[in-house]
């Protein structure tokens, strides 16, 4: 259900306490039967009627409660529900599916149990998915003429056994008053500290059900819900840089969230590494061994090489020869993409590492498949991609991994990434590592990085396969010889590749879990990560001006 459910910048929301099966509602009727009818009565002469047609349907409540330095700004708890439709001409062989520029096709659907006007917004929007359907494959069967196909060319579309899966539990109602006054509580922690300009503590969640129905018979219904508390506070250094300290906590439900003593405590430490990065010294250009611990170790593998573990073959253009562009792992199957002894496992059918949530899993995916535990990398290396229904030479089935994308079809992404290796060492033995590196190139010290900047990645928005440079330090500190620490400022990074991650020094025993919202949600355990040698440079370019006055008493 958390695939797209969750990972959508809008929402769905449904009553919670239903006591009938969600098969027997009226909305859920109404998606079979307008299915059906859709099926049987949509046709253009040369294109015939649709061969496939599914709709998921996301039913949720989203809640979202904003504070900021200790005065409530937002707080809403909505009902919506949408319809994501995949319809599909030609065959399975050969349809209008996986193209250049392809739009998602939904529809929201009214809060109310109203039978008739579901059905009614149904058929408006199948209708015009149908038509631009058959375009797609006209244009799609143009250029296939002017093209030779490659022996190895995959089918469109994978055929799945159809999914029979039934989740279905009550989930309680948002606790409002309770939310309000946390998030007020937290963020008047930043406007105790006179050097924060802008402090904000921002909860949100979802809780609802995920449906899912097709032409093939599937009929699946998954319960799910997530809570998020985004910390946030702003300042700027007297040379005008502009500073931020941020953490994001996730859990199951609202309730789960850690007690709020312990929440004060975070928010407490971001407010004070606020105000030491102001005194900060801005850092020097610099080459050398970097270490990655805490939620920076995630990041790390998110921007390297989490959007590069689909499958689904790059999308088709309306040219000749024309294609998207395909993950750097194309080709890389059987070779070594990580240190000997690492392994790599996605699994989408857990929903706790230890203590810590991992959020990114399900039951079945926006395709309606059953989700699957996927071994990437073993021993380091690379052995298959997370696959959709696209198939792929050598894939010729789904494992439970397709998504809903923010501007297109379904394509293969991860859920639960879980890194580690046999040769993990201790956090104590990672900084000695790091150290001997740092002697051997004449260094005297080296740089540990806690926290990278929140930021929009590629693969939010596009297709992946191009080096990129890692999210600028949020948290970096200098690591003496000697055994002195400094925190620094102002740093980037130069380009990373993914290959440089088959050249780690070490990799540490003990994962921190993160979690992020990009093409899904998509939750990354991962220990620390010793690199040999990256640039590191200082910042270039004037910084904005310090407010004149300062800012007024709390």
């Amino acid at each position: 259900m958390k695939r797209l459910l969750f990972a959508a910048a809008f929402a769905c929301i449904t009553d919670g306490a239903r006591a009938a099966p969600y098969a027997d509602s009226p909305v859920a009727r109404a998606l079979r039967d307008e299915l059906a009818r859709s099926m049987d009565k949509l046709e253009m002469g040369g294109f015939g009627k649709p061969y496939f047609l599914s709709y998921s349907l996301y039913d949720a409540t989203r809640t979202y409660v904003t504070a900021a330095l200790g005065a409530l700004a937002t707080s809403q708890s909505a009902p919506a529900r949408s319809v994501y439709l995949d319809l599909r001409v030609g065959d399975y062989d050969f349809d209008n599916s996986n193209v250049v520029d392809a739009e998602r096709a939904s529809v929201a659907l009214p809060a109310e149990d109203d039978y008739d006007l579901v059905r009614r917004e149904l058929w408006l929007a199948t209708d015009r998915s149908y038509k631009r359907a058959v375009e797609t494959l006209g244009r799609k069967r143009a250029v296939a003429k002017a093209e030779t196909r490659s022996p190895d060319e995959p089918p469109s579309f994978t055929k799945e056994v159809p999914s029979k899966i039934t989740d279905e539990r009550a989930l309680p109602p948002p606790d409002m008053k309770r939310l309000e006054a946390l998030a007020k509580k937290l963020s008047a922690v930043f406007r105790a500290n006179p050097d924060v300009h802008e402090g904000t503590a921002t909860i949100s969640g979802l809780a609802g059900k995920h449906y899912f129905v097709s032409s093939e018979g599937a009929s699946s219904v998954e319960t799910g819900s997530y809570a998020r508390l985004d910390l946030e506070c702003h300042a700027q250094a007297d040379d005008g840089m502009p500073l931020h300290a941020t953490a994001t906590i996730w859990a199951h439900a609202f309730d789960q969230l850690p007690p709020e003593a312990e929440l004060i405590a975070q928010a407490e430490k971001l407010s004070k590494e606020l105000s030491a990065l102001r005194k900060a010294p801005v850092i020097a250009d610099y080459d050398g061994p970097v270490l990655f611990t805490g939620t920076a170790a995630g990041d790390v593998v998110r921007a390297l090489l989490a959007d590069e573990l689909g499958g689904t073959p790059a999308p088709k253009s309306d040219r000749p020869g024309g294609r998207g562009i395909e993950s750097a792992l194309v080709g890389k199957v059987d070779r070594r993409i990580l240190p000997p002894g690492t392994t790599l496992v996605d699994d989408p059918t857990i929903d706790r590492l230890g203590k810590a949530p991992l959020v990114g899993g399900g039951k079945f995916d926006d395709e309606g498949v059953p989700t699957q535990k996927v071994t990437l990398v073993e021993n380091g290396m690379f052995k298959r991609f997370l696959m959709s229904r696209a198939p792929r030479a050598g894939y010729t089935h789904s494992n439970g991994h397709g998504s809903w994308t923010a501007h297109g079809a379904v394509r293969a992404a991860p859920a639960n990434l879980l890194l580690s290796s046999s040769a993990g060492v201790s956090d104590a033995d990672l900084r000695r590592r790091a150290a001997s590196a740092a002697r051997e190139q004449g260094l005297t010290y080296y740089l540990a990085v806690e926290r990278l900047e929140q930021r929009r990645y590629r693969g939010d928005i596009t297709n992946p396969g191009e080096d990129l440079s890692l999210p600028r330090p949020a948290l970096l500190r200098r690591i003496y010889l000697d055994g002195r620490q400094e925190l620094v400022r102002g740093a980037s990074f130069g380009t990373v590749p993914m290959k440089s991650l088959k050249d780690l020094l070490a990799l540490g025993a003990t994962p921190t879990v993160i979690t992020y919202q990009g093409r899904t949600l998509t939750s990354i355990a991962a220990p620390g990560l010793l690199f040999r040698d990256l640039d590191v440079k200082k910042p270039q370019g004037p910084q904005k001006q310090r407010p004149i006055a300062p800012r007024p008493p709390p």
